[in-house]
């Protein structure tokens, strides 16, 4: 008998492993050109890994790319580089014009939303700068009206009867004290008090009391008490 051929086991076909190309790159969002170019290369290491092309001359051409990139310093070489991205998609990415057209619609609507995000960011900008200008003058109005009011209370803080005939000197002075109380509540007023009420209540019954007044002497007491109420809600 023939010694019986041992028969060889078949062996088993390993199935291929799946790439592991790793996500999609994000795009940059600053205006960079490192960082651009970098994102660049990254988009297109991916789409050769995820074809299989990202080997050989084409792996040791996108490392020196990136190489270049990462050590570049000055604009005119970054120039240079970027032509010579260009010349490597030309080369191994655009063999496929589906590919080239999905990558060029990408670039497209990568620079069509940063160009928007520049010019929203200079519309908040300018719209900042034109609210900070308000702000300021506003401000500088504000500082205008109250030193007005301070020189008006200062000018009016002594009850100067120089100007007054003796004949009418008692109708001169109630027209001086009641100037004094409309400039008091102004100022009053404009300091936006918590509560007003009880205030103007005094002021109004100052008012009255220097209408009544008949003679000087009571005219100067109203004085006084006017003089008493700003101290107490209008301190210096």
């Amino acid at each position: 008998m023939h010694a019986e051929q041992k028969k060889e086991e078949p062996v088993a076909v390993q199935p291929p492993k799946s790439l592991d190309c790793g996500p999609k790159p994000s795009s940059v969002s600053n205006r960079d050109q490192k960082d651009q170019q970098l994102w660049r290369l990254a988009s297109m290491q991916h789409e050769l890994c995820l074809s299989g092309r990202f080997q050989g001359v084409v792996a040791e051409s996108w490392t020196k790319l990136k190489t270049r990139v990462e050590n570049a310093t000055t604009s005119h070489e970054r120039t240079l580089i970027s032509f010579e991205i260009e010349q490597f998609a030309s080369a191994f990415m655009y063999g496929n014009s589906q590919r080239e057209a999905e990558l060029r619609e990408a670039e497209r609507l990568d620079v069509e939303r940063r160009e928007a995000e520049r010019r929203e960011a200079e519309r908040l900008e300018a719209k900042r700068r034109e609210a900070t200008e308000q702000l300021e003058v506003e401000a500088e109005r504000l500082d205008a009206e109250r030193a007005l009011i301070k020189k008006k209370l200062s000018d009016t803080a002594n009850l100067d009867t120089t100007k007054c005939q003796p004949v009418v000197s008692t109708d001169c002075m109630r027209e001086l004290l009641m100037q004094r109380l409309r400039i008091v509540q102004e100022a009053f007023l404009r300091t936006n008090p918590p509560s007003k009420l009880q205030p103007i209540r005094e002021l109004v019954a100052i008012g009255n009391e220097i209408r009544a007044a008949s003679t000087s002497e009571k005219l100067q007491q109203a004085w006084q008490v006017l003089n008493a109420w700003q101290q107490r809600h209008l301190p210096q």
